[in-house]
């Protein structure tokens, strides 16, 4: 997903606003710390705030950043892929809506514009960045997807969204080898256990729960099942290589997991899940009780397998 590295290096400010959708009442620490540092980098900034409450709650930022909805999209869009949050980025050239997953909805004054993939939408802004007038690099052209609206969803849109995704998900895995693989420390005990496959073009990984953790990543945050999705992106010229980019991480149930996988890794899914299990139970015995809530989820998740 990042961007040529001097996208930022124009030296003019600009007015820039920032709105991230659903943001979450306990949001992890890269994620907090990515908004912080792109919103208040500049002298003279506010923070960003918080409003709404539940399920309605968004985080705003209103300021001058130099670069403006280039910068902020460099910044904010791999963090925001992986905590599976959509948002709004904004300066006086350009408004873009970034969803977690998919392509990258360009707005107008009449709230529609054409739906770019993610690695056209940043070829064009490339061209922004080297000087070129956004409303020209940005108009619709043929091959581009159908404009679209920006509409709230309900809870049974929530839910019909989430069960297509998960067969779409479910067909993709099918159509690959899967692979597990475990890694111990020195000391013999369990530090990252996930399975991956690859059909073309994308990557799938399941992360179990308590491992495979990066550096910025809490734990309590990762005592759940994940999904971890990966796009091949070509390089833009003969002379530049390729790479995996991450579209979408998001938590899972351990149901969901062994409904993807296929049939022969029930067990693994059962054994991995019972893992993360004893990893929150010794938690909880030394003096962490906040870690109970999530050993009495997986438990449930468990029995929801059978085992």
């Amino acid at each position: 997903m990042p961007i040529d590295a001097d996208i930022t290096s124009g030296p003019e400010r600009r007015a820039s606003r920032l709105i991230v959708h659903g943001w979450p009442a306990t949001p992890d620490s890269a994620l907090e710390r990515a908004v912080a540092e792109v919103t208040t980098f500049e002298a003279g900034n506010a923070p960003p705030v918080v409003l709404g409450s539940g399920g309605g709650r968004h985080l705003e930022w209103r300021g001058t950043l130099t670069g403006g909805v280039l910068t902020l999209y460099e910044h904010l869009a791999p963090v925001l892929c992986r905590a599976g949050l959509d948002a709004s980025l904004a300066d006086p050239r350009l408004e873009v809506h970034v969803a977690a997953a998919g392509d990258v909805v360009v707005l107008r004054d009449d709230g529609r514009g054409p739906a770019l993939a993610r690695d056209e939408f940043e070829r064009r802004i490339r061209q922004v960045d080297r000087g070129a007038d956004a409303a020209d690099v940005f108009a619709p052209r043929p091959g581009d997807s159908a404009p679209a609206g920006i509409a709230p969803r309900d809870a049974d849109d929530g839910a019909a969204a989430r069960s297509t995704w998960l067969e779409a998900l479910t067909a993709r895995v099918a159509c690959a080898e899967v692979t597990v693989i475990e890694r111990f420390d020195p000391d013999g005990f369990l530090e990252e256990a996930w399975s991956t496959c690859q059909a073309l073009a994308w990557r799938v990984e399941f992360l179990t729960p308590g491992t495979c953790r990066a550096p910025d990543d809490l734990l309590e945050a990762c005592l759940v099942w994940r999904v971890a999705e990966w796009e091949w992106a070509g390089g833009a010229d003969a002379r530049e290589v390729g790479r995996w980019r991450l579209r979408r991480q998001r938590p899972l149930e351990a149901r969901e997991v062994a409904a993807a996988l296929p049939g022969s890794l029930a067990g693994w899914v059962a054994r991995a899940t019972e893992e993360g299990i004893e990893l929150c139970q010794a938690l909880v015995d030394g003096g962490e009780p906040e870690f109970a809530g999530a050993c009495r989820r997986l438990q449930a998740e468990l029995a929801a397998l059978g085992g």
